[in-house]
């Protein structure tokens, strides 16, 4: 597993997570008519950078979740709040948006 960048960002309505892997970050992926520009938007991605737990740890207080590239991906998987058929590929970048993902607190 690579660097992966994390920021919690609060919101009215809860807090969203945002987890991107580094070598995802300042790229822009196209496909299948959608686009994912993680280059315009890495500073909504890149908070600190963090291990597994304490990104998984982050789940626990998050309502939502936005994640880009398969290590961030697949967290959201182990986590149990996303199975493979939920992840989008945008031009060779997985992403996953969960909302719901606790009651608001």
């Amino acid at each position: 597993m690579g660097k992966i960048y994390f920021k919690v960002h609060e919101t009215r309505e809860g807090s969203i997570l945002a987890a991107a892997d580094e070598s995802a970050l300042n790229k822009k992926y196209e496909g299948d008519g959608r686009v994912l520009d993680l280059q315009k938007y890495a500073s909504f991605y890149k908070g600190e950078i963090a291990d597994k737990e304490k990104i998984l740890l982050a789940f626990e207080g998050c309502q939502s979740a936005n994640l880009a590239g398969e290590s961030s991906v697949a967290m959201a998987i182990e986590k149990g709040l996303a199975s493979k058929q939920d992840i989008m590929d945008i031009g060779g970048c997985p992403h996953l948006q969960l909302f719901c993902i606790n009651d608001k607190k």
